[in-house]
């Protein structure tokens, strides 16, 4: 999403069978990235509000992945693999772990 946003919004829009003018799409780009989520943190945030992050803004530290490296136990690992391969299939789970394009 954050490589290429009209082209995300583009084939969510063709997967899920939305459409909207293109006119629209800036305002929904503007409206989708980092930048504007962590200024909206209290709208955006999983838990908003609850006091589970410090400030809700926190949840959207710096858009960037694989964070856990080096947190995650074995054990945490096995059972992410294990669940993770129970709900979803190869492809979904590729798309979910690396988005659109292959890393």
């Amino acid at each position: 999403m954050a490589k290429d946003p009209a082209g995300a919004f583009r084939r969510i829009a063709a997967h899920t069978g939305i459409t909207y003018p293109r006119a629209l799409e800036e305002w929904l780009i503007k409206a989708a990235s980092f930048s504007n989520m962590k200024a909206n943190a209290a709208r955006f945030a999983v838990a908003a509000g609850t006091g589970f992050w410090p400030k809700d803004a926190d949840f959207f530290e710096s858009a960037t992945s694989n964070k856990w490296l080096g947190k995650l136990t074995e054990k945490d690992f096995t059972a992410y693999e294990a669940r993770i391969s129970a709900l979803l299939n190869p492809q979904d789970r590729k798309w979910l772990e690396r988005g659109s394009t292959p890393n």
